[in-house]
């Protein structure tokens, strides 16, 4: 029965060895202020919490895009064409990283002027070789990292709300 839901909670295709596995897909809005009253807004798959494969992707991608700073709020968040520019990077990352990098897109975070993306993968070579040609047409200014992870930790975490502080509408 949970296979079932499963499928229908996410998106099925083959893994890099061979299995067909189902991709759960349940995106959750973060919006929370920052100590000192600054906001953060993103996306985070809660979906991944109970994910059975997780010891496949071992590593934590984090790319963190430092937004132009005169295309910044107040607030510290992007403008709209600063933003699309972010939201243009990130689809190509995921384009890439679907077709030739096992790895699992956890969500985004964007604030104090940076957009953050976070992926679990298996082999952080192919991630990388990728973000060394892939930005080039966008002209951003990015870094990346990998921390072994192998139980999701860092992330998931934050699903849980008592890690953030949520903004009523």
């Amino acid at each position: 029965m949970k296979a079932i839901i499963d499928q229908l909670r996410g998106i099925i295709r083959p893994t890099w060895d061979g299995i067909v596995d189902v991709l759960p897909e349940h995106f959750i809005r973060i919006r929370a202020l920052q100590p000192g009253g600054m906001p953060s807004i993103g996306i985070l798959n809660q979906a991944y919490e109970d994910y059975s494969r997780k010891h496949f992707f071992p590593y934590l991608l984090k790319v963190d895009v430092s937004m132009n700073p005169n295309y910044l709020s107040e607030l510290g968040l992007p403008q709209d064409a600063e933003l699309c520019r972010a939201y243009e990077f990130e689809k190509v990352l995921k384009t890439l990283f679907e077709q030739s990098a096992p790895s699992h897109f956890l969500g985004h975070l964007i604030q104090d002027g940076h957009f953050t993306m976070w992926w679990y993968v298996r082999d952080p070579s192919k991630t990388t070789a990728y973000l060394k040609i892939a930005p080039q047409s966008f002209s951003l200014n990015f870094t990346f990292n990998y921390t072994e992870d192998p139980s999701w930790g860092r992330i998931m975490r934050y699903v849980k709300t008592e890690f953030y502080t949520p903004i009523v509408p």
